[in-house]
């Protein structure tokens, strides 16, 4: 067995104390193209955005005339009015999502210690660095398909940014197997990767699940799901090849999602950080650029 079938997580995991205090970092990330840091998140910040996101559910709830479930209190009412808003109108429910990655709940959190460590990783200044978004608040339904991801690496969604970082966090419960976590395959960011698209999941064609720029599977690298605890901080590298996992569990999952871009290096002067190639807007903005 060779030695890329044989990593551990606990290898590129780290307690949050002085971490950045020697070099094992960066060459930690460089090496396995990801690391987890335990304990990054303050509880406040976690917190802040649990309330922020009954706020928002309840709102929507009450404005299609839904149920607010007045008698459940934290994280119970959350799931329920998750859970239905999700069941009964999909897109009210995204609209709720939406809302939520929005607020100053999610920018706190995208400016939190996550930005300079980010900065640190892509060796680039802080306060150059430019978020895709304020981050993204992800709900994971249990026993539901339909925002699950095959392994894809992000460098094929985004092909034009050059120097980037994803950041990934569980909110509210732990993630691990069966929960649905994350899998990643460490090492395989030094290579690059084929992929096909299609619309749908499990290679079934469906145009209500995301398009997926599928990798095809090889026993090469390690599959490692990640295990982490809401205020861990999982950064992986553009290139990574990862996937979501089916959520076995009967609890609703949450994350907070965000990608970290230093510029500097782009094949485009779009500020657009979803910019596609071939698109009508590439087209409009597209210059030849000096190198």
């Amino acid at each position: 067995m060779s030695d890329k079938n044989k990593i551990k997580q606990n290898e590129f995991t780290f307690e949050y104390l002085s971490f950045f205090d020697h070099k094992t970092a960066l060459e930690t990330y460089n090496n396995f193209g990801v690391i987890v840091l335990k304990g990054l998140l303050e509880n406040s910040l976690i917190n802040e955005l649990m309330i922020v996101a009954i706020h928002f559910y309840k709102e929507i709830q009450q404005k299609i005339g839904g149920n607010t479930f007045d008698t459940s209190t934290g994280l119970e009412r959350l799931d329920q009015l998750v859970i239905s808003l999700e069941s009964n109108d999909r897109k009210a429910a995204l609209q709720a999502q939406k809302l939520i990655s929005q607020s100053k709940a999610v920018l706190n959190i995208s400016n939190s210690l996550i930005v300079d460590i980010a900065s640190k990783l892509l060796k680039a200044n802080s306060s150059s660095l430019v978020f895709e978004s304020f981050g993204s608040f992800v709900p994971n339904i249990p026993s539901n398909t339909s925002r699950l991801y095959t392994y894809h690496s992000e460098a094929h969604w985004l092909p034009y940014r050059k120097n980037f970082i994803n950041v990934w966090a569980p909110m509210f419960r732990e993630k691990s197997i069966k929960k649905g976590t994350m899998f990643v395959k460490p090492l395989s960011h030094k290579e690059n990767h084929d992929f096909y698209e299609y619309q749908g999941y499990d290679g079934n064609d469906n145009n209500s699940f995301y398009t997926q720029y599928e990798v095809p599977e090889n026993n090469i690298y390690s599959e490692i799901p990640i295990t982490a605890e809401p205020g861990d901080v999982v950064f992986f590298n553009r290139n990574l090849l990862h996937r979501s996992e089916f959520n076995e569990s009967k609890k609703v999952g949450y994350l907070f999602v965000n990608r970290y871009f230093d510029t500097n290096k782009d094949l485009t002067i779009s500020a657009n950080m979803n910019i596609r190639p071939y698109s009508k807007e590439a087209i409009e903005i597209g210059r030849r650029l000096k190198r």
